[in-house]
């Protein structure tokens, strides 16, 4: 066990010290869980250590409380974990200026010749008041302390999307997707009139409602019409053609969300190996409670508050050195304080939404067409998210998170400088598959660009007549993506046809047509014997909802006052820190300010 340890801390050096990281690699991860709030020695450090570990030969007790305000400032690295870019292009199948980087529009409801662009700039912001308690329990054993952080937070986390449209295209789409694309039932296309008209999208937002979560935007379903908004699109209460059910995870919102709530609760309790005027040196244990949220994925970037309910424990040391004894008259003195831990994080239950093994990022809002249990298209479909989004069990291993400060004391008045580390191995996730999950009784498979269903035309005397009904369609596209879009291909003309059935992106048949000449005017012929491509739930990958190891290096300072003349030795002070991230920018990097006051008793 002992060997385990030294060689995990071994590795753990190492990644600090090289930090390696692949230039170039895809970024693919479905949700971004940031250092919890509640871990921060740094935090824990300044203000109030000239109150702690003193040898009083009695019990005592120290209170403080901190103030602090945290705001991330590089929204392009949590926009890139996310999407792997900061502006996502919506182009529709059938546009013509698609790129091979556009996401298909017509997955969420858009037009199939739609373009437009989403720019995303997150922002994540805490406001943490943090209780901490330290009591010496030199009376009962001489070096015996107990110490406790609780920090309240409130985590306000937007998006920051910004809808726009390129600057001449008024004109954002049809109303209404071709027959038998979206909607099995062609002869009852909603009229023109009864779709939504198209506008066009301004740059600033509609004023988001006070709470939400009191009035949740009306589900909309409009048969064969399309949405233009790509606001709508992405809330995941539009519904569309053969689509009844609205997304249960993963959506986009527009306003920022907030929590609130305790994060972790720290308990250490430790001793003192050597304590007098010149310094301390001691060792702890510590147990992390988890007092904050779990990740439910019912939007795609939504407030954490704490570690995501994992426990955690293990163990530390603290020391610090004065350089004159602090009994010393002449009032000025210089300090050197460390404190830090190492803990191992246990697993713990979350739920989170996974892309599809073999179909890429943002995979899991690709379409599915829902199977009887005779591989027969029942003409229902859904969003994959619906699908895709799983009870999963999070582990992690190893967190380390250590600071160092050196600090000049004079006539109470107190300046520290000081750094802090911080180091978190990658999760590893396991699919939890064997519950009895609803949605894995039923049967899907990848819809893409497939229809629903085909327009069936009879043949008579080698000729094809103008007539048609619809049949429903058993094709899928199995190695679908988010950003190809591979329209069905013509299937061959069958031998002696009594009927032929021509795709959605055929051209329409108006006139009577040979058999024989079907191939040479373009038309293409919906495949009726294909059997579906079933999907499960081991087509998902556990990784793509990994958080990576995070590494970052803090740098931190703080001013303080401490009214030396009182009993109490109440004391407050101001400071501030920045975090950089410094392994593959998996970590939140951001800046703090904070007010820190506390007395003795």
């Amino acid at each position: 066990m002992k060997v385990y340890i030294l060689e995990r801390l071994r590795s753990i050096l190492l990644l600090v010290l090289i930090s390696p990281c692949v230039q170039g690699a895809p970024v693919k991860i479905t949700t971004f869980i940031p250092r919890s709030q509640g871990s921060d020695t740094a935090r824990e450090l300044i203000g109030w250590q000239q109150q702690l570990f003193n040898s009083y030969n009695e019990n005592y007790c120290a209170f403080a409380s901190t103030i602090e305000y945290t705001r991330s400032y590089k929204t392009e690295p949590i926009a890139r974990h996310l999407f792997s870019t900061t502006h996502l292009t919506f182009a529709g199948s059938k546009n013509t200026q698609r790129t091979g980087g556009d996401i298909i529009a017509d997955y969420f409801g858009l037009p199939t010749d739609f373009l437009g662009t989403l720019a995303i700039k997150p922002r994540i912001e805490n406001t943490i008041i943090d209780l901490n308690v330290y009591c010496g329990l030199d009376d009962v054993l001489p070096g015996l302390y107990l110490r406790v952080h609780a920090p309240i937070t409130h985590t306000r986390w937007t998006l920051g999307l910004d809808e726009c449209a390129p600057c001449d295209n008024k004109f954002r789409g049809c109303t209404q997707f071709p027959p038998c694309y979206m909607f099995t039932d062609p002869s009852s296309t909603t009229p023109p009139e009864t779709c939504p008209t198209p506008k066009r999208t301004t740059r600033v937002p509609p004023k988001c409602p006070v709470n939400p979560t009191l009035h949740p935007p009306a589900r909309l379903r409009n048969g064969n019409c399309t949405t233009q908004s790509i606001r709508t699109a992405l809330s995941g209460h539009f519904t569309f053609g053969d689509m009844t059910e609205p997304w249960k995870f993963g959506r986009f919102d527009f306003c920022t969300r907030s929590k609130t709530g305790l994060a972790d609760v720290d308990i250490m309790l430790g001793t003192n190996i050597c304590n007098n005027d010149y310094g301390h040196f001691g060792f702890f244990g510590i147990v992390v409670v988890p007092t904050g949220n779990r990740p439910k994925a019912k939007y795609i970037f939504e407030p954490i508050v704490g570690n995501g309910r994992h426990w955690e424990a293990g163990g530390g040391l603290s020391a610090h050195f004065m350089f004159n004894p602090q009994t010393d008259t002449c009032r000025r003195n210089f300090g050197i304080y460390i404190d830090g831990y190492v803990a191992h994080v246990f697993k713990t239950h979350q739920t989170r939404s996974f892309d599809f093994r073999n179909n890429g990022l943002l995979s899991r809002y690709i379409l599915l067409k829902e199977f009887d249990t005779a591989d027969v298209y029942n003409e229902r479909m859904i969003n994959a998210i619906n699908f895709a989004t799983r009870s999963c069990e999070v582990s992690i291993g190893l967190k380390a998170d250590a600071s160092a400060k050196a600090c000049f004391f004079t006539n109470g008045w107190e300046g520290a400088v000081g750094y802090n580390i911080f180091f978190q191995e990658c999760e590893r996730i396991c699919i939890h598959t064997d519950c009895p999950c609803d949605i894995d009784s039923r049967r899907f498979g990848i819809k893409g660009l497939e229809g629903v269903c085909a327009l069936c035309h009879p043949v008579e005397n080698g000729t094809v007549e103008v007539s048609s009904t619809s049949t429903t369609l058993n094709t899928t596209q199995q190695n679908a993506t988010m950003f190809k879009a591979k329209l069905p291909t013509s299937s061959p003309i069958p031998r002696n046809p009594e009927t032929i059935c021509f795709s959605w992106n055929s051209i329409p048949l108006e006139e009577p047509t040979p058999v024989n000449r079907l191939e040479e005017q373009g038309f293409i012929l919906a495949d009726m014997n294909a059997q579906p491509d079933i999907i499960s739930c081991t087509d998902l990958d556990p990784q793509s909802a990994a958080q990576g190891r995070m590494i970052t290096h803090k740098v931190f300072g703080h001013i303080s006052y401490t009214f030396e003349e009182s009993c109490y030795s109440p004391h407050i002070g101001i400071g501030g820190s920045v975090e950089f991230d410094a392994h593959c920018n998996h970590a939140l990097e951001q800046w703090a300010i904070w007010l820190k006051g506390g007395l003795t008793f």
